[in-house]
């Protein structure tokens, strides 16, 4: 009796099975009628047997990957660290979790300097070779200063350790000028967030109520003239009001734009009750349409594919040991979540004190993954990553882990790539088929 492995899931797919493997993301297919209940039943020829077992499709892997799920799971040769300059903003978006808070806060010097610290600390304990640096504000290109402060010393810091310098912008989209000169990077990824003009118009707008889209978009097609090499991420946040248009957006950035963009749909959460915004879409409302209309809207437009069941749990702050948020005041948290804590300590806190045990490091250390014993141990480890209990998430649908709902429809998006496959357009797929991830 051959069973399969318990983080293998059987798909329908029309009259034969598909086999995904959540743990290297391969899939093969097999006639219906050779697999039963978790079994295969059919006779396989022993190079067939040889292959299964090798891909870990078979549960006489499952031991070995369990005695081994931290290095599936982390790679410590990896920091993230968020950077919030300033809660000062150009636009004025009801949704933004910001919103109400734009005092013109923005980071010192001497916190800079302390973060580039605690970057030189984390290294000499694990001498990480990439460093990814998320710049972020308020709207960050609003204080260059600070922006370039932080950015030559940071990628300093990786020139003298031969670190690969990733650097990662969220921009309005509506300054470009320094963006254009940055230069020194191994990689520059900005995320611009657009929607479907007459929405996009009716919430992003600046302070004196006009809307943005044709300045972003002429801006985006600048950049990518001026840099073709930059990853530029669209982010679409999904409500009730644009998920209808979604064609429609992407046929016309596909007319506006001179390149193939990179979209990302995002759900809108409500996290700011002082604003006026709701938004009536629920959260698995949302992961329907990412898994079947979405993706067909993506694909016929010829538009790059970013949703995928691939989990990267070594690029959650909230669960990498070292990662870690600096808000604009000094303060330091495990994610953009905790901008809602008020019990945050000082970045000079935590450098002072980065051999010691305090409540940030403690927290940290509950944090990771290895140290949930329930994660650790669910059959769906490698589907969820334990993003079901991350506060963000938590926030949209408490109850996601014990209903077993994750980012994404796992049965319908394995049948739309397999249809993707038979048509020939499984390329638009590039973070299931390279593993790339554009956050």
């Amino acid at each position: 009796m051959t069973k399969l492995s318990k983080y293998v899931r059987a798909i329908d797919y029309h009259d034969d099975l598909a086999l995904y493997n959540t743990i290297n993301h391969a899939v093969i297919q097999l006639p219906r009628e050779a697999v039963k209940d978790g079994v295969i039943v059919a006779d396989l020829d022993e190079d067939s047997l040889k292959v299964l077992h090798e891909s870990c499709f078979l549960d006489e892997t499952d031991q070995s990957v369990e005695s081994n799920l931290s290095s599936f799971l982390i790679n410590e040769k990896k920091l993230f660290i968020s950077l919030e300059l300033n809660l000062s903003c150009n636009l004025r978006c009801p949704y933004c979790y910001q919103a109400g808070t734009h005092d013109g806060k923005i980071i010192e010097d001497s916190t800079i300097d302390k973060l580039t610290d605690y970057v030189h600390k984390v290294y000499e304990k694990t001498s990480f070779e990439d460093l990814y640096v998320k710049i972020l504000g308020g709207e960050p290109t609003l204080v260059w200063n600070k922006f370039m402060k932080v950015y030559n010393s940071l990628m300093s810091f990786c020139k003298s350790m031969n670190v690969r310098f990733h650097v990662l912008v969220d921009t309005n989209g509506t300054l470009i000028d320094g963006l254009l000169t940055l230069n020194g990077y191994d990689s520059l990824l900005l995320t611009v967030p657009l929607s479907y003009k007459k929405c996009h118009d009716k919430v992003r707008f600046d302070s004196k109520g006009n809307g943005t889209y044709d300045a972003i978009v002429e801006n985006i097609n600048v950049f990518h003239m001026k840099k073709p090499k930059t990853k530029i991420v669209i982010r679409y946040n999904i409500d009730d009001n644009n998920w209808s248009h979604f064609k429609e957006f992407l046929d016309d950035i596909g007319e506006k734009l001179t390149f193939k963009p990179l979209v990302s749909v995002n759900y809108t959460a409500e996290l700011n009750d002082s604003r006026d915004f709701k938004n009536k879409m629920t959260y698995l409302d949302f992961v329907e349409w990412c898994s079947t209309k979405a993706i067909d809207d993506l694909v016929s437009s010829e538009i790059p594919v970013t949703i995928s069941p691939i989990v990267s749990i070594e690029e959650c702050q909230f669960r990498s040991k070292y990662s870690l948020k600096l808000f604009s005041d000094g303060t330091v948290g495990s994610c953009a979540m905790s901008f809602f804590d008020h019990d945050r300590l000082s970045i000079e806190e935590i450098v002072t004190n980065f051999s010691k045990k305090n409540i940030f490091s403690a927290k940290k250390e509950k944090q990771t993954i290895i140290a949930d014993s329930q994660c650790m141990s669910c059959a769906d480890i490698f589907i969820c990553g334990g993003t079901s209990k991350l506060p963000c998430i938590k926030a949209l649908n408490p109850n996601l882990c014990n209903e077993k709902r994750f980012s994404v429809d796992l049965n319908k998006f394995i049948q739309k790539y397999l249809s993707c496959v038979e048509n020939g357009t499984r390329d638009l797929f590039v973070v299931f088929e390279n593993g790339e991830s554009y956050r």
